[in-house]
């Protein structure tokens, strides 16, 4: 399955002119992590980071130094798999899609990822979803629900697909806890690629810190 494939959620795009509070006030209303910078012609000009204006008390992007945008960019043609991947070492929630010119055509954010993984009847559901790439051979899902169990975790869906590479698949698990740290390890134990994780309770705690931070810089 391809990128194209995935429905994706309206996500604002930060402009050079744009002052260093507006954009904090962006990502706090979407409740992302970071934002795609687009120029006034439509060119993708890289992803800026919470981090690296949360302290700029005034300003515009376009005063950031060259190098502050990760310009790190997927096309619309690349699998799934590849894009659970990279937005792990991007360490992003928010995935620029561009074509082959760099113009900007819209991100895929966890929260869209998330809806394609779990299923539309396990929403309403609490907890966290971890993705796995393995062989063929090594699909088992008896062993992924012992590892699992064994853990004090309890798998609410499970969902398989063909990788990209021969041989290879990925496998999407739901999982009835919020935190998977100690589930990451688990299957890390028994030599499973973890590509993906979701933490919401680490994500919840991230947004309350930015909020605070807000708070606190408006009230100065």
């Amino acid at each position: 399955m391809r990128i194209a494939q995935l429905e994706h959620s309206t996500v604002p795009e930060i402009r050079l002119g744009d002052t260093f509070q507006k954009v904090r006030e962006m990502m706090l209303d979407a409740r992302l992590f970071d934002l795609p910078v687009v120029d006034s012609s439509g060119l993708f000009r890289g992803s800026l980071q919470y981090e690296q204006i949360q302290d700029r008390k005034t300003g515009k992007i376009s005063q950031l130094p060259e190098g502050t945008h990760n310009p790190f960019f997927m096309d619309e043609e690349d699998a799934i798999g590849r894009l659970l991947e990279q937005m792990r070492l991007q360490n992003t929630d928010c995935m620029p899609i561009c074509d082959s010119l760099s113009q900007y055509r819209y991100c895929v954010t966890s929260s869209d990822l998330l809806r394609w993984v779990e299923g539309e009847s396990m929403l309403a559901q609490p907890g966290a979803v971890m993705s796995l790439r393995m062989t063929v051979h090594d699909y088992s899902p008896a062993e992924l629900a012992r590892i699992a169990e064994s853990n004090r975790a309890l798998i609410l869906n499970l969902r398989m697909h063909d990788d990209d590479v021969p041989g290879m698949c990925m496998v999407h698990l739901k999982f009835n806890l919020l935190d998977l740290s100690q589930l990451v390890s688990g299957y890390e134990h028994f030599g499973y690629e973890v590509v993906y994780v979701s933490h919401e309770t680490r994500r919840d705690e991230w947004l309350r810190d930015r909020y605070s931070s807000l708070m606190r810089y408006l009230e100065i």
